[in-house]
């Protein structure tokens, strides 16, 4: 992988990481209809945060190699875990009656992704020594 791909990987995983914020975490469905609580709700601020972070610097890094690869790294191992995290919170917390059904929603399954994408793309993009 060239080091343009791997930025290009990473300014996507931070794209998917925002994006996955503001659709829902959380969905509940009943007789009434459906309901679907957004990543922007609660939590998902700090993620809208940590994906433009990721994605601000894969495309300074675009032309050329730079020394923060790390923190874009990071902080793309952060947003999956606090995904992950979250998806097992929720799927633990969530009480599924007859009358009520609640899932995990989408977006926070599109955070884990992105993060890992991001944190994937990181690595590559280290400047060779």
């Amino acid at each position: 992988m060239t080091h343009k791909q791997a930025a290009i990987l990473t300014l996507a995983g931070g794209a998917l990481v925002m994006i996955g914020s503001f659709l829902p975490w959380v969905t509940i469905m009943s007789g009434f209809g459906q309901i679907d609580l957004a990543g922007t709700s609660g939590d998902g601020i700090f993620t809208i945060g940590g994906g433009a972070v990721i994605a601000l610097g894969a495309f300074v890094s675009l032309d050329r190699p730079t020394s923060g690869w790390w923190i874009v790294g990071l902080l793309g191992l952060a947003a999956a875990g606090f995904g992950l995290y979250k998806i097992t919170g929720l799927a633990e917390a969530l009480d599924n009656t007859e009358t009520i059904r609640s899932s995990v929603g989408y977006g926070l399954y599109l955070v884990v992704i992105g993060g890992v994408a991001a944190a994937l793309g990181a690595l590559n993009m280290r400047p060779e020594t």
